[in-house]
């Protein structure tokens, strides 16, 4: 069982999410935090695995929150949740170890998805912010800055021909860890088969 902290400075935010959360059988909800301050104490006495986090939040906001909790208690994975589907935010929270990002209006089955992709240890955004960034990338912005450092490490692998197993050995990482990161590689790349993501490689000269 995965053990949740929701932090948001609206009660019945935080009360709707923790509802969605407590129906599964894999997570349960063991507290909640108003703002960064109040999440950064819980956090010292709350045994927590995952961190859903707002952004704005009167006092310490979550972006900041983020980095503090990185750095006390890297173990504990962090997703941001957020009305913001803005490139700006988003990229603060990824620089700053976001392993999440979804919207508050996003359906609750994206944002359980995105929750247990975390849990299991990947890093995930809801559908809409795979889009945000599939179209950045449309705007001639280079896989780089795309997509995250091990979404990078296989991009290019998979240029120089690696098969998935290969790859899998090279990074020490499972075959379905490979595969995961390939289907959020072509997505947020916004191409549809090898071809394609082989084109966007050559453009770049990452081959």
């Amino acid at each position: 069982m995965n053990r949740v902290i929701i932090a948001d400075d609206h009660t019945i935010v935080r009360e709707g999410i923790a509802s969605i959360i407590n129906a599964t059988k894999d997570f349960t909800v063991v507290a909640q935090a108003e703002n960064g301050e109040r999440l950064l104490q819980l956090l010292k006495t709350k045994e927590c695995d995952l961190v859903l986090c707002d952004i704005v939040m009167p006092g310490l906001d979550g972006l900041k929150a983020l980095k503090k909790i990185k750095a006390s208690h890297p173990e504990t994975k962090v997703v941001i949740i957020t009305m913001h589907q803005d490139r700006g935010f988003f990229s603060e929270a990824v620089k700053s170890g976001a392993n999440g990002y979804v919207l508050k209006d996003d359906s609750s089955t994206e944002i359980l998805t995105v929750l247990r992709g975390v849990a299991a240890g990947h890093r995930c955004f809801s559908p809409r912010i795979q889009t945000m960034l599939a179209k950045s990338f449309q705007q001639d912005q280079a896989p780089e800055y795309v997509l995250t450092k091990r979404e990078y490490q296989i991009f290019k692998l998979i240029a120089k021909a690696y098969t998935h197993q290969e790859i899998a050995d090279e990074l020490k990482i499972s075959l379905s860890t490979v595969e995961f990161h390939k289907k959020n590689i072509k997505d947020k790349l916004d191409v549809k088969n090898l071809a394609e993501l082989l084109n966007v490689a050559h453009k770049y000269d990452i081959v």
